[in-house]
């Protein structure tokens, strides 16, 4: 040790690679902490793959390992300014929720979905909500759709579920 540490490993027992560990360890429950789910989809994964990338540039440059670490740096830095443009030109998917209020009818959510799937969006969940004094149904739908044109989706989608019998409020978000 006394030729790695110098004259602290002559005065205590040490051991830096238990310094990395906890590091790692820290970085990891922080990490994970970053990734929440959020309705059909993860998000955060990038943000914590940064942290780890900069626990270990971190550790590299505590060592003195200056050159690996600009590297390291270097890559990481390009990589995440490429890679959201390359996702952006491949990525078709775009999430949504549509809240439907009606009166209470048999086949609602058949009816809604007959609508969706006709322009091309899919249903990843739904919830059902009935009110009995007023006799109607509130459905809250997790919508998955492969289009890079949410826009004009909405409008469209927005429109034809309005125009459905028996419908009294749509609101897509």
């Amino acid at each position: 040790y006394r030729d790695l540490y110098g004259e602290a490993s002559a005065l205590a027992r040490i051991d830096p690679g238990r310094i990395a560990a906890q590091v790692v360890t820290g970085i990891g429950f922080l990490g994970a902490g970053t990734i929440i789910r959020y309705r059909a989809s993860l998000k955060g994964l990038t943000t914590a793959a940064c942290l780890w990338v900069v626990c270990g540039i971190g550790l590299a440059a505590g060592l003195g390992i200056y050159g690996p670490a600009l590297v390291t740096t270097g890559i990481g830095l390009v990589t995440l300014f490429f890679m959201s443009r390359i996702e952006k030109i491949f990525s078709r998917d775009s999430y949504g929720t549509a809240y439907v209020t009606s009166h209470y009818q048999e086949g609602l959510i058949d009816k809604l979905e007959e609508v969706l799937n006709k322009h091309g969006v899919k249903i990843q969940r739904f919830c059902l909500e009935k009110d009995n004094t007023n006799q109607e149904i509130m459905a809250e739908l997790n919508l998955k759709a492969r289009t890079k044109d949410i826009k004009k989706l909405n409008q469209k989608v927005f429109e034809e579920l309005s125009g459905l019998p028996d419908i009294k409020k749509v609101r897509l978000e």
